[in-house]
């Protein structure tokens, strides 16, 4: 009986989409692509040469977060594992990650050691952090493994793992309410790996499991007015939802600053306009949230005890994180 469900969002991605799924075992997963309303051939791709893919279709874009969510709701198995439609994976990736995730009932999600495919020995993404200034970053993406700067072996606690390859325990998903898809896109993996570990559960990237990414594959380049954006607008809207009040009281003098240095960032790509706009968004977004749904619900049926310990382990890494940051 299979154990995993691959789910696969897809936006025009013909020039990627065989590499990716010639790259899954069909016979030990399901496999379900979730397109976002492709122009291209990608969808004629799929048909023939891969039939036995369930392909489900939307009529436009309706952001990473819905059709990720569509395809967890579609799948049947333990664990679903989410796959950028421009990555790949190695052969025993997959049951290296259900392995993992068999010994370690109390993880919610574990990642692969994401590469990048222009240069296979570059990391992509082994893990994010999240550090009291709002950031969320990976400390080792950029760092090369063949010159030994990459320091995390076996198995490693992250606060959040990269949706781009990642292993999720589907009951918890469930139990959480998916990915909340007012994120749109950026971010969401953050806050449902940071809404998990309120209750208890643990992230982890496990780098013995390998993935290639290319990156940018839907939104165009690693920094646009896109993801300034959305960027922007989310980091305030994951902040809104997680932090309780007295770690926003606690961390408004980083989050601030982290803000005015992220704008600083932003205008020698000369897209602050873009990030003061994502701020103003979020800002709306906050007043026209009801703050009593699933998504702001994490962790408040276990007592004060168990939240507050939860809490102390979440402030703690986003503490310890803020030195570690990496332009």
């Amino acid at each position: 009986m299979k154990k995993t469900t691959v789910v696969i969002p897809n936006l025009n991605g013909e020039k990627y989409i065989r590499k990716c799924l010639g790259s899954i075992d069909h016979t030990r997963c399901d496999v379900i692509v979730v397109d976002n309303g492709s122009a291209d051939n990608s969808l004629k791709v799929i048909r023939e040469e891969f039939p036995g893919v369930t392909l489900l279709e939307n009529k436009s874009n309706t952001g990473f977060c819905r059709a990720v969510n569509q395809g967890v709701k579609a799948a049947q198995t333990e664990y679903v594992f989410l796959l950028n439609n421009d990555a790949f994976i190695s052969p025993d990736c997959i049951g290296k990650l259900e392995r993992f995730m068999d010994d370690n009932e109390k993880v919610f999600s574990c990642q692969a050691r994401v590469m990048t495919v222009k240069d296979p020995d570059v990391t992509d993404d082994s893990g994010d952090r999240y550090s009291a200034m709002g950031w969320a970053y990976c400390p080792e993406k950029g760092l090369r493994t063949d010159r030994g700067e990459c320091i995390q072996k076996g198995a490693v606690r992250v606060f959040s793992c990269c949706a781009c390859a990642a292993m999720y325990r589907r009951d918890v998903w469930e139990s959480l309410g998916g990915m909340d898809e007012r994120h749109f896109a950026y971010l969401e993996d953050t806050d449902i790996g940071w809404r998990a570990a309120k209750e208890g559960y643990a992230n982890m990237c496990l780098n013995s499991a390998l993935a290639w990414h290319v990156g940018s594959a839907s939104s165009g380049s690693r920094y646009n007015t896109f993801k300034a954006e959305q960027s922007a607008r989310n980091s305030l809207f994951v902040i809104a939802k997680n932090m309780t009040a007295w770690q926003k009281f606690l961390n408004f003098i980083p989050c601030v600053l982290g803000f005015a240095l992220k704008i600083c960032f932003y205008a020698r790509q000369g897209l602050w306009r873009d990030y003061l706009k994502g701020l103003f968004e979020g800002a709306v977004l906050l007043a026209r949230t009801d703050r009593n749904d699933i998504y702001f619900s994490a962790g408040k049926n276990l007592g004060f005890a168990g939240r507050l310990k939860n809490e102390l382990i979440l402030e703690g890494q986003m503490i310890a994180a803020i030195p570690r940051r990496r332009v």
